[in-house]
């Protein structure tokens, strides 16, 4: 395992960063492909950072594997930077906090998909803020796969998509008395399925804090079983 701890001291503070990786490797049906563990903590006497993102490693196309590590790294360095840009000073013995983690959606031969979540906690705030951001990559050439690529051509699926959606988040008690609220949140259009996740059986889409519903209502998930979306769908 791998350690580094470097201490600076800037404008009187103390910042101690420390990387390393963490356990909880994932391996891939095929391409040797390893997901592996990264672990970094920052902290200060203003905040404290603990991110948690995933690694790959082990694919024979050095060139994909570097591409989308690439693109890993820098979703989570515009967390970081998100986080950092909106911190406020220290509220008596409040600190700003940041907590980021991943999970592996879906891994086949074909894609990998991943959810980044944060949870971000600011000095002197009522309650935290929790976004979550879907990487999903095509494993042959390393690019990101947007919702539209997972379609087959003009097969209406953005329309199929959000009446299931709005459907199901209706029938859940917690987002059933706003209707107006649930069906702006999920219309048909591609800004409101921005988080998608692909498993080997399932379409997830995570709708945003305050999207379809009242912060207490969180990030709903919704799941669209690939039987569902058979005849639309590519993968």
């Amino acid at each position: 395992m791998f350690k580094k701890f470097l201490i600076c001291y800037l404008v009187g503070l103390t910042l101690i960063f420390t990387a390393a990786e963490a356990k909880g490797t994932t391996t891939g049906p095929a391409n040797n492909l390893q997901i592996v563990p990264q672990k970094i903590k920052e902290a200060t006497r203003s905040y404290k950072i603990e991110m948690v993102y995933p690694k790959v490693k082990g694919m024979k196309e050095v060139n994909v594997q570097q591409a989308i590590n690439r693109q890993i790294r820098k979703t989570i360095e515009e967390n970081r930077s998100k986080f950092l840009k909106q911190k406020n000073k220290p509220f008596d013995h409040f600190l700003n906090t940041m907590s980021l983690r991943y999970e592996v959606a879906g891994l086949t031969p074909d894609y990998l998909s991943i959810k980044i979540k944060t949870e971000v906690m600011y000095a002197g705030a009522a309650h935290p803020q929790h976004w979550s951001e879907a990487l999903n990559f095509d494993l042959k050439n390393g690019q990101k796969l947007s919702l539209p690529q997972i379609f087959k051509a003009n097969s209406g699926f953005l329309k199929i998509i959000a009446d299931y959606c709005a459907k199901e988040l209706l029938s859940r008690p917690e987002l059933s008395r706003d209707k107006a609220w649930v069906k702006k949140g999920t219309a048909p259009f591609l800004s409101n399925y921005k988080i998608f996740n692909l498993s080997p059986k399932a379409l997830f889409i995570t709708f945003p804090e305050n999207q379809v519903g009242p912060y207490v209502a969180g990030e709903p998930v919704v799941e669209i079983s690939f039987d569902k979306l058979r005849s639309i769908i590519k993968y």
